[in-house]
């Protein structure tokens, strides 16, 4: 393990918490709201944020912010930053423009009621990547205590408010969107106070790297977006709003309990595989640890998850006992998603023009196995296609990235459970 495995391990710890005490009260907030709400008017609410931002992530977001925090992470310039955050407000007022237009045509055509949540909805997608941006920020920075402290603005807002509207004010699915937006508000002033703070570079930006890794990464983000956003509508045409309640409560509880160590991991292996993103040897030494580390904590989380979410479903969420069917799908892709590390090297070396290529494979195993799957057997078909197409992504990912001289080894031996034992022992500390 390289020398500043402390900085790791307490950057990891940091941005755990920034994910882990959130999502306590995020818990909270979905209990609240799934179960007054039940599961059709639960799916709407998840759905349709989904697809709206989806429309944005698909037009640049995506994008824009893995621009942003790989070259934060290396340069930390404010210049870049401004003209980043320029170019995300140019691309979400023309996304709130032509949801406003066209927004309850689309609902119409998905099927989904509520056309007066347009302008509501509207207003939380011009909002949404602006705060995405600014958690990439910060980020970039490594200022993880920052993204927590304002995640807990965000998620305390929501919930406090949430329960005022929907419960004594019946205001249903238009409080709960209303709540999120003012709570968005808050974690933007927060967010903007801390900026000023920042300590940017007056480094040089060689704009000739920047075109170079944007050339290629704009093409493979819109095709990888293309696929989510394929695949979220095709839900909304086949599966029914109750069905996606019940899919949307899984992803929550899922990810609260189990995904959110990999998704720190990842967070974490992005920023320090674009630091040393000169040294192949490293990034595949890091990134082996960190996905075998995150393997082992999802193991060690999930076998006591699965023995006791029937339980807590049974108790907590009556009115969505058709989720225990699903729970060990959903482990199962989580453990798969275990390797997610992987996705961020091709951006961290300036190898975008690889991701063109697995975002093409993994469009066409949309058309292969998830719209057919999803189709014939609906939500046990779309948890199971889901795992065998990222599976087979990540197996093209570590092909591709031997062919570029970095070696990937994914299965833990006992000399790395050592390691990572000892790793964790300094999180504590």
């Amino acid at each position: 393990m390289p020398s500043n495995a402390n900085l790791f391990a307490k950057h990891t710890a940091f941005n755990y918490l920034s994910k882990m005490i959130p999502a306590a009260v995020s818990f909270i907030f979905t209990l609240l709201i799934s179960n007054y709400l039940g599961p059709e008017n639960y799916g709407i609410y998840n759905y349709l944020p989904a697809v709206l931002v989806g429309f944005a992530t698909l037009f640049g977001g995506e994008f824009i912010n893995n621009l942003l925090w790989t070259f934060t992470a290396r340069k930390k310039s404010k210049k870049l930053f401004k003209m980043i955050f320029g170019v995300n407000l140019l691309i979400i007022v023309a996304l709130f423009l032509g949801l406003n237009i066209f927004g309850p045509q689309m609902m119409a055509i998905l099927n989904i009621g509520h056309r007066e949540l347009v302008p509501l909805v509207s207003i939380f997608l011009l909002l949404t990547p602006i705060n995405t941006l600014m958690i990439t920020l910060f980020k970039g920075f490594s200022r993880f205590g920052k993204v927590l402290k304002a995640a807990l603005i965000e998620n305390i807002i929501t919930l406090v408010l949430a329960a005022i509207l929907i419960i004594p004010l019946q205001m249903g699915l238009a409080g709960a969107f209303i709540a999120r937006f003012i709570a968005i508000v808050a974690s933007l002033i927060f967010y903007y106070k801390e900026y000023r703070k920042l300590k940017f570079s007056n480094a040089k930006i060689d704009f000739g790297e920047v075109k170079k890794y944007g050339g290629w990464n704009i093409v493979a983000s819109i095709v990888r977006n293309f696929k989510l956003q394929l695949v979220t509508i095709f839900l909304g045409l086949i599966l029914n709003a109750a069905i996606l309640g019940i899919y949307y409560l899984g992803q929550k509880i899922t990810s609260i309990v189990i995904t959110n160590i990999s998704n720190t991991i990842f967070e974490i292996m992005w920023s320090k595989n674009s630091e040393n993103h000169k040294n192949k040897e490293l990034i595949g030494r890091q990134t082996s640890i960190a996905i075998k580390t995150s393997l082992l904590i999802t193991l060690v989380l999930g076998v006591p998850f699965l023995i006791v979410s029937p339980l807590i479903i049974n108790w907590l969420f009556p009115k969505y006992t058709e989720l225990i069917f699903y729970i060990p799908l959903f482990l199962i892709y989580s453990i798969v998603e275990s390797q997610g590390s992987l996705e961020s090297i091709f951006d961290s070396i300036n190898k975008t023009k690889n991701n063109i290529k697995i975002n093409l494979i993994d469009l066409a195993f949309a058309f292969v196995l998830i719209l057919p799957l999803t189709y014939f057997l609906g939500l046990m078909g779309l948890l199971i296609a889901y795992t065998l197409s990222l599976e087979l992504k990540y197996i093209t990912i570590i092909y591709l990235l031997k062919k570029e001289g970095i070696r990937i080894s994914i299965i833990p031996m006992w000399k790395d459970i050592v390691m990572i034992k000892s790793i964790l022992i300094r999180v504590k500390k």
